[in-house]
């Protein structure tokens, strides 16, 4: 099987690369720059394509790697080639985009298809390695979802199938979870600037413990929870409020919804009724 990408960016070379060295047969790119097509070319040891139709005619799967405001587009452009068979795959990597997007191509018959890497490539080269730790969903019509299953197993990919229904919810999952981590990370560090230090030396004082807590999490879940909440230590909640509030009324306002989420959480060790509650007062601001 022949797989052609439409978009020569990081995850689009990336995955090339993977698919090459895995074995696969990777016809080409199509990109908007005949320069990146190219490059991406000859990092996957096959074709860079000036023209569109050529690589759909020359392709049984399309893997379409471009930025989600853009695959509607895109899906439009193949259709107008008119070189979809009934026997192709049409795939997009998009996380938050199902495969509704390649409605068109249902009197085609052919097979439409998400695929998505739960995976970063901040850059065109992503290793084997980390590719192959990376976990992939994916999602669409029954059609060819054999030949699809061929793929991720012969690229020794691990997966999960999801529906089509949960895509948004699963991205939106994925965002909090990495996304928002930085978020976190970044403002966890400005009490820190506050007292002076470079956010380097914060860095290195504190990541061992950030390392620490996902390493219990993926472990226990909430039950390694840790800290004020979980002791039902309020004098040091009221502490970091008033501290907080004088440094930045945002950062303040984090530390609350954060709180307060952290209280609703369930675990077996839960603190007593009466500090529940008086935490509760201290994050929505009714104590003195």
């Amino acid at each position: 099987m022949k797989i052609g990408f439409i978009g020569a960016g990081n995850a689009g070379v990336s995955l090339g690369r993977f698919f090459n060295e895995k074995g696969l047969d990777v016809s080409g790119y199509y990109s908007k720059s005949l320069g990146s097509a190219k490059i991406a070319g000859n990092a996957t040891s096959s074709k860079a394509y000036c023209n569109l139709e050529k690589l759909v005619e020359e392709s049984d799967a399309i893997v379409v790697s471009v930025p989600d405001d853009s695959i509607s587009n895109i899906s439009k452009m193949i259709s107008r080639t008119g070189k979809v068979t009934k026997d192709m795959l049409l795939i997009h990597l998009s996380g938050a985009m199902d495969s509704g997007v390649f409605s068109q191509f249902e009197k085609t018959g052919c097979g439409c298809y998400s695929l998505h890497p739960v995976m970063s490539f901040p850059d065109k080269n992503a290793s084997t390695l980390a590719i192959e730790k990376a976990w992939f969903t994916y999602e669409g019509n029954e059609k060819n979802l054999d030949a699809l299953e061929e793929i991720i197993s012969s690229a020794c990919i691990k997966a999960r199938k999801i529906k089509k229904s949960d895509k948004i919810l699963y991205h939106a999952g994925a965002c909090i979870l990495s996304n928002y981590l930085v978020t976190l990370l970044y403002f966890g560090l400005e009490p820190l600037k506050a007292i002076g230090w470079d956010e380097s030396i914060a860095k290195d004082v504190f990541m061992p413990l950030v390392d620490a807590s996902l390493a219990n999490f993926k472990e226990k879940g909430s039950h390694a929870l840790s800290g004020p909440i979980a002791r039902g230590d309020s004098s040091t909640l009221k502490k970091h409020i008033k501290a907080l509030g004088s440094v930045d009324q945002n950062l303040l306002e984090l530390y609350k919804v954060l709180g307060l989420m952290t209280v609703s959480m369930k675990h077996e060790n839960s603190i007593d009724k009466k500090s529940n509650e008086d935490i509760l007062k201290i994050f929505r601001g009714d104590y003195i």
